[in-house]
């Protein structure tokens, strides 16, 4: 019977790996090289021997005092690989602690599971309930299920981590994704599913089984953050808002909201939906985008705003 190892995926945005190269923190000196057809290195982070807490506490226990004699370790080990132009990074251990959100693809995970996914296999779904109090669940089905069986409301969840039944025979039984891609797999097929992960990645073909999950999704580019708070500060400046109202400087109670998201600080989150002329008076049948951002709300904003309501933007 083969073996199998667990890895955990994780693929560098393009243009991060000289950040990733240069605040890695590791000892570059000792990079060992991997072989052919792999390239890239292995990067290993020990950890000093000490005695666990709970050893120090269970010894004032003990009839005769003293320590008890244990040591532990936490080594952790990072593996870089390049295919096809972009750059992967497998952490082992605690190295994961090491990558920053900013280097990351946040969603590559994600992408590829649901990919590889019929729709009557998802087994796990973990959600965030961005309009209330951000809110958490983790539901979790005995056996391959669809999307009905679990209580997701698209409208309201962010759908952040999915794992499921595999389609593929490469990439294990069952598959896992948010940012990472967590599989089970012969680690010698490591470039072959590396390749086809890739190919994964780019294909849409998840949301003809799933069109309303994207309905939520995180946006944590910055570029598109100052991009997307730029359009709306000149909306408003222009007095383009008055089809909608403002939704950003009251809270799901109507209470007045000076400082940030309704419900989380620092969080910020897009919602994709097409509004038609009756729900939307005076806007045109096009893709918009509502907001939410954590920043203080604009003078101009607060002064327009009069009651619970959102905001709409053309992009």
């Amino acid at each position: 019977m083969t073996s199998t190892t667990s890895l955990s995926i994780f693929l560098l945005k393009p243009g991060k790996e000289k950040d990733f190269d240069r605040d890695l923190g590791d000892d570059r000196t000792s990079r060992l090289p991997l072989a052919s057809p792999l390239e890239g290195f292995f990067s290993a982070f020990r950890s000093d021997p000490k005695n666990p807490t709970w050893a120090t506490q269970v010894a004032t226990l003990l009839a005769t005092p003293g320590v008890i004699d244990l040591e532990t370790q936490s080594p952790g080990g990072l593996l870089f690989v390049r295919r096809k132009g972009r750059a992967f990074v497998l952490t082992f251990g605690h190295a994961w602690m090491r990558l920053r959100n900013e280097w990351l693809e946040h969603d590559f995970g994600r992408r590829v599971a649901l990919n590889l996914m019929k729709e009557d296999s998802l087994i796990e779904l973990r959600t965030e309930q961005v309009f209330a109090k951000w809110h958490l669940a983790s539901e979790r089905a005995p056996r391959g299920s669809s999307v009905d069986s679990f209580g997701v409301e698209f409208d309201r969840d962010m759908v952040s981590v999915v794992e499921g039944l595999s389609t593929e025979v490469l990439f294990g039984r069952t598959i896992r994704g948010g940012t990472s891609l967590r599989v089970n797999i012969d680690i010698d097929d490591l470039a072959s599913l590396l390749d086809r992960a890739l190919a994964q990645f780019g294909s849409n073909a998840y949301q003809k089984r799933w069109p309303d999950i994207d309905n939520l999704v995180a946006v944590r580019d910055s570029v598109v953050v100052g991009r997307l708070e730029k359009d709306l500060d000149a909306e408003f400046a222009a007095g383009q808002s008055q089809p909608a109202t403002a939704g950003l400087a009251h809270d799901l109670q109507g209470r007045p909201v000076q400082d940030g998201c309704p419900g989380k600080g620092k969080r910020r989150c897009i919602r994709k939906r097409t509004q038609t002329p009756e729900s939307l008076p005076h806007a045109s049948n096009k893709l918009r985008l509502r907001l939410v951002f954590d920043r203080r709300v604009p003078r101009t904003l607060r002064a327009r705003v009069d009651q619970p309501g959102r905001v709409s933007l053309d992009l």
